[in-house]
């Protein structure tokens, strides 16, 4: 009995490895938004998810760097009580070891004090799309940057939050989503 060649075709090598990368690169998204929804924000979960020169932009703010992601990211996690982020269409493009990665997201965020299910309550929804750049690391691919634009939203929502999205007191916006006129 004679051993089977079970060497590939350049071409199929490279497809492979094409939807390696774009699983990897999903997958690295999936852990992101898990914590997100899970509320554990730790410099292990950040490495494991960024680059050290990642570089943020969410409504509430910005930031560089990997020191502070965590405490950056609980900053503005820290307003909801629970969050549950829904997300589709991810358009990843491969260039080497390097990918830009999108993905759109609806996300409701849930009101300290909220009662649980089954009982309901006023909730802050947005909708809008992640957009980001990621790098192939020896510990595999990493977010370097990370950018939200959000597209609507609806609900009560947080004064400081609105301040920044709309450059207002916020005052307006957020007396509007509780009027129901937006």
């Amino acid at each position: 009995m004679t051993a089977l060649d079970l060497s590939l075709p350049a071409e199929a090598v490279a497809a492979l490895r094409r939807l390696t990368d774009r699983a990897d690169l999903a997958d690295l998204a999936d852990r992101y938004l898990r914590a997100l929804d899970g509320g554990e924000f730790d410099q292990p979960w950040a490495r494991s998810v960024f680059t050290g020169d990642v570089e943020l932009d969410f409504p509430p703010g910005s930031h560089q760097g990997i020191e502070g992601v965590a405490d950056f990211t609980r900053g503005f996690m820290g307003h909801w009580d629970r969050t549950h982020h829904n997300v589709s269409h991810y358009a990843i493009e491969l260039d080497g070891d390097r990918a830009t990665v999108a993905w759109n997201v609806v996300a409701i965020h849930v009101h300290p004090g909220s009662p649980p299910p089954p009982a309901s309550a006023p909730h802050f929804y947005l909708g809008g799309r992640f957009e980001g750049v990621a790098r192939r690391t020896a510990d595999g691919w990493r977010l370097s940057r990370l950018e939200l634009r959000v597209v609507w939203t609806t609900g009560p929502g947080i004064r400081e939050i609105a301040q920044v999205m709309t450059g207002t007191d916020g005052e307006q916006v957020i007396t509007t989503w509780k009027d129901g006129t937006a």
